[in-house]
């Protein structure tokens, strides 16, 4: 059972390497390529926000933010 074990936590450990370590890279590459500054200030802030505030925090802001959108949009507030 051991020799498994250890080769499945090998495995494992391996395939989270070969996956993980290329994407942060990758991400800082196309944010570094976003031309816009507004955009690229507001997508670094929401990648990093989960690394200082809870999940229960953000998804209470997300709610808020859709339950806004959604009743000013169905009150018509909302036009272009």
């Amino acid at each position: 059972d051991f020799p498994i074990a250890l080769g499945n936590t090998l495995l494992l450990n391996f395939m989270g390497l070969i996956a993980g370590f290329p994407i942060p890279i990758i991400l800082a590459i196309m944010l570094n390529e976003i031309r816009s500054t507004k955009v690229k200030k507001v997508s670094q802030t929401l990648l990093y926000l989960p690394h200082f505030l809870s999940w229960i925090i953000i998804s209470g802001l997300a709610l808020l933010i859709i339950v806004t959108l959604t009743t000013k949009v169905s009150k018509g507030e909302i036009v272009k």
